[in-house]
């Protein structure tokens, strides 16, 4: 066993060695999204965690009180206040920024480090560091302004450098001709022209959000979502094409504010208003009922719901037709009252991907972005890893493997779990979707199941190692690359190193490292025996102490981990093999259950194997301590 456990070691060296290289070039990315992502917070810091970079927004001597922000998407770091990126070897720094006319938010990321370490350069809001030499840490401080970040991305090299496309000075221009009668069905774009801004330009809403309050607006049509009306008792609902899928655009109520929202359900009826030339609403406000539309206002570009009879200088968004949409020969979705059947494309070599061909199409999109045109693709399910939405991975005869994030019926209106036929594992599936990226992980979306036929899986997992093996913390980041995002191991092991950090106090969750460097993250840790979580722990490891965790192993978005972590000594074993035990194995012997942890016994690792050594470091018959405390 211990042949084959090396051999895979060895396999998964080579394996481990190519994706960390492959992301290295790629780069990696933290977004901010509200509570997304965010291990801590408070009135003076918050602290940001994903795909292996920490960021941390120190207050300092700000007065802003940064818990004020916590609903925002996006950081701020204000004067007198940094923000710390930390990764290893980070040598080029991408921050998404945003520049809003005279408040550049960008800027101030521009001058506010070490400008010994490297340059930065801004462009639309985009912010790029490019250090002198590689480092692990960042630190931004003492802004003279209030810097915004939506997003940082960081690489262990240069930055690639996206080419420009033919023709790159003749992008798109708005040759919109303004609707004055609307009709349902029909694929319009959305948008409005501010007059203070650009006479000639309209603003289309992109499907996106600007942030939580605001929708995105492009200049260029063909970045643009479709918009429909669609006929309802009192007026219409009104719905875009988002990503390939059908969202409404409503306007909902929280609080003393009108947001706008992409929704998969409509819940706001509009009537045309052929004054306005735009869609308005009655809402029951807290200052009484309103008429709103949506429009932009001011200096900003982004639209909202805005009140009619307050605000008089809004720009209210109008219905475009342009280019092949004039004349309303566009199809709408499917899910439109009529009830008409869906005429799907025929599969042609314009439309139809093979999964390997789906997975180069999907990392060739932006973080987060999807293509336009939907794709045909087919493969073998090798497991459903949401049986109510219908997530599923489909994979060719050669391995490639791609994720489907909610799949439908071949009409685009049942969602998986309401299917009266669906297919499962082992089946070979077509579906029809979209592709693009998500945090560098491709995948198809929202896809509709146009076919698939009953069969027997026949892809063979990765063979784990026994149980209760003893793995170094080499060994156990190797064996959670092995499995998907969010996927353990059947199996407990025991690890042993040293803390680094304890980026969670509560939840006891940390980084612990050996010899080499390499770093293994444990999410949630519990006390021996007992079911006691971190933090209800009287005597608790500190960061420099040496510890053995015991748990099962896996990723959460391209990060090894081990979950649920049990502090043990392990039980001793007799080094002369005679059936019996030296010692009193009762405090050590056993490892208390938590939470997604059920399994109490453990079953006691060779200690006369070289591995089996280093967790004897922390080991006494019958001792009672669970970890080794570094010298003070």
């Amino acid at each position: 066993m211990k042949k084959i456990i090396s051999i895979l070691v060895c396999v998964c060296v080579l394996l481990s060695a190519m994706v960390f290289t492959a992301s290295a070039a790629d780069g990696v990315t933290i977004s901010f999204a509200p509570d997304e992502n965010r291990t801590s917070y408070s009135s003076s810091q918050q602290v940001w965690q994903e795909n292996g970079i920490k960021v941390t927004n120190n207050k300092g001597a700000s007065t802003n009180n940064l818990r004020d922000k916590l609903t925002d998407d996006h950081i701020r770091c204000y004067k007198n206040s940094e923000v710390i990126i930390e990764y290893p070897g980070m040598k080029t720094i991408v921050i998404d920024s945003v520049t809003y006319d005279d408040n550049d938010y960008a800027a101030p990321w521009t001058n506010s480090f070490d400008a010994s370490l490297g340059t930065a350069t801004a462009n639309d809001g985009d912010v790029t560091i490019t250090l002198n030499s590689a480092v692990d840490s960042l630190t931004f401080a003492s802004m003279s302004g209030q810097g915004r970040a939506y997003s940082i991305t960081v690489y262990t090299g240069d930055a690639p450098v996206t080419p420009p496309t033919e023709d790159e000075d003749d992008t798109t221009t708005s040759t919109a001709t303004l609707v004055d009668t609307p009709v349902a069905g029909t694929a319009y774009k959305f948008g409005m022209i501010q007059e203070n801004k650009s006479a000639t330009d309209v603003y289309y809403i992109t499907g996106a959000m600007a942030n939580i309050y605001y929708f995105g607006t492009t200049t260029d049509v063909t970045k643009a979502v479709d918009v429909y009306l669609e006929e309802v008792s009192g007026g219409y609902n009104l719905y875009a094409i988002v990503e390939g899928a059908k969202k409404y655009i409503n306007i909902v109520i929280s609080g003393t504010h009108e947001n706008a929202v992409y929704e998969d359900a409509a819940s706001t009826v509009y009537t045309y208003d052929a004054t306005l030339k735009t869609l308005v609403v009655n809402l029951d406000t807290s200052d009484g009922t309103s008429k709103f539309a949506l429009a932009g206002y001011g200096t900003y570009t982004t639209v909202t719901p805005c009140d009619i009879e307050d605000d008089k200088t809004d720009f209210h968004c109008h219905f475009y037709t342009v280019g092949a949409s004039e004349g309303g020969d566009v199809t709408p979705p499917a899910g439109d009252e009529d009830d008409k059947p869906v005429e799907l494309p025929a599969p042609d070599a314009t439309n139809t991907l093979t999964v390997k061909e789906a997975i180069e199409l999907g990392a060739a999109q932006d973080t987060g972005a999807y293509t336009a045109d939907k794709y045909y693709v087919t493969g073998k399910i090798t497991a459903v890893s949401n049986t109510q939405y219908g997530n599923m991975y489909i994979a060719d005869e050669d391995g490639n493997e791609i994720l489907v994030y909610g799949t439908y019926g071949a009409d685009g209106k049942d969602r998986y779990d309401a299917l009266a036929s669906k297919p499962d594992e082992g089946d070979t599936v077509t579906v029809y979707g979209v592709v693009g990226n998500y945090n560098g992980t491709p995948q198809l979306k929202n896809a509709w199941i146009i076919e698939f036929t009953a069969g027997e899986l026949d892809v063979e997992a990765p063979t784990e190692p026994e149980a209760d093996s003893v793995l170094t913390i080499e060994e156990a980041i190797e064996l959670g690359l092995t499995k998907r995002s969010n996927e353990f191991t059947t199996n407990k092991y025991y690890v042993t190193g040293v803390i680094t950090e304890i980026y969670n106090e509560e939840y006891g969750n940390m980084r612990i490292t050996d010899d080499a460097g390499n770093i293994l993250t444990l999410y949630g840790t519990w006390e021996v025996l007992d079911e006691i979580r971190f933090d209800a722990m009287e005597n608790k490891p500190a960061v420099g102490d040496t510890i053995t965790v015991y748990g099962v192993i896996g990723q959460y978005n391209g990060t090894p981990q081990m979950k649920n972590g049990v502090f043990t000594t392990a039980p001793t074993t007799d080094d002369d093999n005679d059936d019996t035990t030296t010692g009193d194995n009762t405090t050590g012997g056993t490892t208390g259950g938590n939470a997604g942890n059920t399994d109490n016994s453990t079953t006691s690792p060779d200690t006369g194997d070289n591995m089996g050594a280093v967790v004897a470091l922390a080991m006494v018959a019958g001792a009672a301590l669970v970890f080794a405390n570094k010298k003070r």
